[in-house]
């Protein structure tokens, strides 16, 4: 903003964080088809403006390209900071799996959400690949390192040594990707903590529906507050970006962990019900855990340096608190505990005392 138009406010990163809050709580409030349909609408818009830019930059540079790009040998620090960085990688896949949460509220959930899971997964794989090579690219092969850890917005940079005015466009695409990342997060947020509560599992005021929108508008509001209220102690401490490392460093963490145990409960799952694939559920899930945990040992080894190194630690007193709480409920509230298997149900699945679990609307 200083640089465009002349606003020297140092300190505006606060009305942004208001903003773009006041923006996805009423699309996330309202209607579930409203923040659904925006979601979609952002999403295209973004791809379509940096995958253009991503092709124009590669055809700019079509003498130059090559497959060093893909050697981890040019990384200045190595292997280890190869893994250090897929911190980052693994949080911009963070989200693949989000249509999960809203199979309550989607038809044929049996069948639109598993597709919807794996297309997302493979379809942003290929687009982060398009872009990720292209900006290596397009920044200079042997200055990408310097422009990613010395300019604050790369892309935009990018879009104006190859647009020209263009760069407004990637402009725009940046804050609607803010846009989007958070709608779709809190939809997804918003849905596991309703869902949780629904079976026991946290407070049963998070399972209330507005009686108008129809949306677990109570789960909505603590989100909200629960991101404003991070956003600000970390930014007024450590500033904007570093508060931004820090929650993305402590959240890919655990996510990782989560994951991990995701495909091992995979394993587990279908050796269990006795069908069980040697490819499918033991190879592919022990490769994935086997490569999770690259990334996971270095975030330890060696400590990063301050504020970096209190993330790392949130992360291990997260998962330590995590495991306390199941096993305060295992022991005084294990039915609750049980519950948890029917966060994800299909529709009309009875649960326990015969309720049967629909849409949200039809808790209201």
């Amino acid at each position: 903003m200083q640089s465009e138009v002349g606003w020297h406010y140092t300190g505006q990163w606060w009305i942004w964080v208001l903003a773009l809050a006041a923006i996805v709580f009423l699309l996330t409030y309202r209607d579930i088809r409203i923040s659904a349909n925006a979601g979609v609408i952002l999403g295209v818009f973004e791809i379509t403006v940096f995958a253009a830019l991503a092709i124009w930059m590669l055809i700019s540079n079509g003498g130059q390209l090559g497959l060093g790009a893909f050697n981890p040998d040019h990384s200045p620090t190595g292997w280890t900071g190869v893994f250090k960085g897929m911190v980052f990688a693994i949080l911009a896949f963070i989200g693949f799996e989000a249509s999960a949460p809203l199979g309550e509220e989607a038809k044929n959930p049996g069948r639109a959400i598993p597709r919807a899971v794996v297309y997302s997964c493979l379809g942003i794989g290929l687009f982060y690949l398009l872009a990720s090579y292209a900006w290596v690219y397009g920044a200079g092969f042997n200055n990408f390192v310097h422009q990613a850890t010395t300019n604050p917005d790369p892309w935009r940079s990018l879009a104006k040594l190859f647009w020209a005015g263009g760069w407004v466009l990637v402009f725009v695409a940046i804050v609607n990707s803010i846009v989007a990342n958070s709608n779709a997060g809190f939809n997804a947020a918003t849905r596991v903590f309703y869902a949780m509560a629904r079976n026991g599992a946290a407070p049963a005021p998070l399972a209330h529906t507005h009686p108008r929108f129809k949306t677990p508008y109570v789960a909505i509001i603590v989100n909200t507050i629960i991101a404003v209220g991070l956003s600000f102690i970390l930014g007024w401490k450590w500033g904007p970006l570093n508060g931004f490392y820090m929650l993305a460093t402590a959240a890919t963490v655990v996510v990782i962990l989560v994951y991990m145990l995701v495909m091992l409960g995979c394993g587990v799952y279908y050796w269990r019900a006795d069908r069980f694939n040697p490819l499918l559920h033991g190879l592919f899930p022990l490769a994935g855990i086997v490569l999770f945990a690259f990334p996971l040992y270095y975030q330890y080894r060696p400590i990063p340096a301050a504020p970096l190194n209190y993330a790392v630690w949130w992360a291990a007193g997260w998962v330590g608190l995590g495991i306390i709480v199941t096993w305060l409920m295992w022991r005084w509230r294990p039915q609750a505990l049980r519950n948890a298997q029917l966060i994800y149900v299909p529709d009309e699945t009875p649960g326990p005392a015969g309720h049967v679990y629909g849409h949200p609307e039809d808790e209201a």
